[in-house]
């Protein structure tokens, strides 16, 4: 009898700990798929048959979610090994295959003026000051926001537009303070 005892008991302290390794096992943070996302965009960018391909890349959680335009069913592919060697769990390659170059690329000055007018028109954006500027389809975002939330929503907004290669985010998160005491915000 004492023997079965301790076989329970052992048994489940044996579950216990299984369960507590698994609670501890956390997904990778933020921080990690920031950057994950900007190594696998350089490699990308290095890449010689890609270099000239739209491919963005967004890291949520380990997962990748490729989008854009390569001009061949290889050069989609060989996306996705890149991503993968960079430690990722899983690719959702949503590349399409078609080259741009026929259609022809939006000017720079066409893909600053699009995505300015867009962050004017976006209700949660309105009011900041993000400066915009695009080199060779490659959008840089400065300027400072009041949320995690408003950079992102900037960075995904300027990533669906047209004519944008890659996004380089250098927006800053600064909370507004809080009005003096005694002073009531209108």
């Amino acid at each position: 009898m004492r023997r079965d005892k301790v076989g329970l008991r052992l048994g489940i302290a044996i579950t216990l700990a299984m369960a507590g390794g698994l609670a501890w096992a956390e997904p990778p943070s933020s921080t990690d798929d920031l950057k994950a996302e900007k190594q696998v965009q350089a490699d990308l960018q290095k890449d010689s048959d890609l270099e000239d391909n739209t491919i963005d890349v967004w890291i949520s959680h380990g997962v990748a979610t490729l989008t854009g335009t390569v001009d061949t069913r290889a050069e989609r592919a060989k996306a996705a090994r890149i991503t993968r060697a960079e430690g990722v769990a899983r690719v959702d390659n949503q590349l399409k295959v078609g080259s741009k170059k026929a259609t022809g690329t939006a000017p720079d000055e066409a893909v600053t003026a699009d995505v300015s007018a867009q962050y004017q028109r976006d209700d949660t954006l309105r009011h900041t000051d993000i400066g915009v500027t695009t080199t060779s389809g490659v959008v840089t975002l400065d300027g400072n926001v009041q949320s995690e939330d408003e950079r992102q929503r900037a960075i995904d907004i300027a990533r669906r537009s047209t004519g944008v290669k890659q996004v380089e985010d250098k927006l800053q998160v600064i909370e507004a303070s809080p009005p003096p005491l005694g002073v009531v915000p209108k």
